[in-house]
């Protein structure tokens, strides 16, 4: 048998052994709990009601998931900013939180099939004028979350700006509504929120772009992450993803 033949034989046996070795799956399900990292100001994906229980779309994605495979479902409110350095970090055992999928993050995890296509958006206020348009944010002032693709968004727009990150999409609206930022810039999933909530005050502008949505699991986790794939994409075939996107986004805009 030549070197060739002995290396291929090898590697295969190799990554036979990670296969193998790769105890995600049973470990949560030994634990009996389906620990999720969420950002818990992020409607209406993920966010407080006024009993300051965690609600929303992929709230109930994750409980669904739970349900299906008989386990707990404990959600792990985390800084949007560090999210992925908490999964990696064993803090949570996945991501379920309008998590958009990027080369750049794909190189630190490992992303299910998608469940939404969402984009990056222009949302002014009531009192913000002459802004119809990205072109009409030369020189304006913008905000945006710290770490989220909507940052990235931002920052590559091809002009001169000002851009203000804050922790929480909540905090953009905030001072969005009250004057101190001309635009933000934020995941078409909060804004549709935020503006179908108040039409009068907020304002839909202009699409950048779109991203699809999915979980996100450690890097290695491949027993975990082909359980609950399975478990989602069971979810689109029997019309409950899209039960759940009928209830808390209007519409069935499930990937499918």
């Amino acid at each position: 048998m030549n070197r060739k033949w002995n290396l291929v034989i090898f590697i295969v046996f190799i990554l036979a052994l990670s296969v193998a070795a790769d105890s995600s799956w049973e470990k949560v399900k030994q634990s009996g709990v389906l620990r999720v990292g969420v950002d818990d100001t992020y409607p209406p994906s993920v966010f407080r009601d006024e009993k300051n229980n965690i609600v929303g779309f992929d709230v109930d994605i994750a409980r669904e998931v739970g349900k299906r495979l008989g386990l707990k479902v404990e959600f792990v409110p985390v800084d949007w900013n560090g999210v992925i350095l908490a999964l990696n970090a064993n803090k949570y055992d996945m991501i379920c939180s309008a998590l958009s999928v990027s080369e750049e993050r794909a190189k630190a995890i490992l992303f299910s099939p998608s469940y939404l296509n969402v984009g990056q958006v222009i949302v002014i206020s009531n009192k913000t004028k002459n802004v119809k348009s990205q072109k009409d944010l030369e020189g304006k002032t913008i905000g945006t979350q710290l770490g989220s693709t909507s940052e990235e968004a931002a920052n590559a727009l091809p002009f001169k700006k000002n851009i203000r990150t804050y922790q929480k999409f909540t905090e953009v609206f905030m001072d969005l509504g009250i004057g101190r930022l001309d635009a933000g810039i934020v995941d078409e999933f909060v804004a549709r929120y935020y503006v179908a909530k108040d039409p009068s005050r907020f304002i839909f502008v202009e699409s950048l772009l779109t991203e699809p949505i999915a979980i996100g699991y450690r890097k290695n986790d491949f027993a975990l992450a082909e359980v609950i794939n399975k478990t989602l994409e069971d979810m689109k075939k029997d019309g409950t993803m899209g039960m759940i996107s009928q209830n808390w986004l209007g519409a069935d805009i499930i990937v499918k």
